[in-house]
């Protein structure tokens, strides 16, 4: 099967045992480039994502990026100390 994915995701704080999505910084409305990127034959996905621009400096504690893949969601745990 072929994955396709474009270049909007989401970033998701984790507090009081649950998953929120972290506000979004920017005043007024925002838009992703709508392309189709192909996941290599390996099947890994690997991004350098730059989140600065939408979601500014991170403070501590666990986050989750989410990207939707074939209308999918899929996310990578992080932690910032």
């Amino acid at each position: 099967m072929n994955y396709t994915y474009g270049e909007e995701y989401r970033i998701d704080k984790y507090s009081a045992s649950n998953w929120k999505e972290v506000d979004v910084v920017l005043d007024g409305n925002y838009a992703w480039n709508s392309i189709g990127y192909m996941v290599g034959e390996d099947n890994t996905l690997e991004l350098d994502i730059k989140w600065e621009w939408l979601y500014g400096s991170l403070e501590n504690g666990y986050y989750r990026i989410v990207k939707s893949v074939n209308n999918k969601e899929f996310s990578i745990e992080f932690k910032i100390d």
